[in-house]
């Protein structure tokens, strides 16, 4: 398992002390979000990321937020929220929260 499946997330806070980090954001798109899953290492050629659903996006978006709070050095991230968008491309699926370590 990578080190960045193991990063906390959360829409609220959490009930231990820790420290800021840094606000990320990332946005995973229709058109992005096969090469984003690949790069994260995920396997997308059978099951569940087969197909470039909403579903799918908000799994991959997760993943890269995950991915980059470990680059960052952080261990969870807290006050997620997500945004669903609608363009000429397609879906995508923004999201952004506050890093940190505990």
């Amino acid at each position: 398992m990578a080190d960045w499946q193991e990063v906390v997330v959360t829409t609220l806070d959490l009930k231990k002390d820790y420290e800021l980090v840094d606000v990320i954001s990332t946005t995973v798109a229709t058109n992005t979000w096969k090469n984003t899953a690949k790069d994260l290492g995920l396997d997308i050629s059978t099951g569940w990321l087969e197909q470039g659903t909403l579903d799918n996006l908000f799994s991959v978006v997760s993943a890269k937020l995950r991915s980059d709070a470990t680059k960052l050095g952080a261990n969870a991230i807290i006050g997620v929220q997500f945004e669903v968008g609608h363009d000429a491309k397609g879906f995508f699926v923004a999201c952004f929260g506050t890093a940190v370590k505990y």
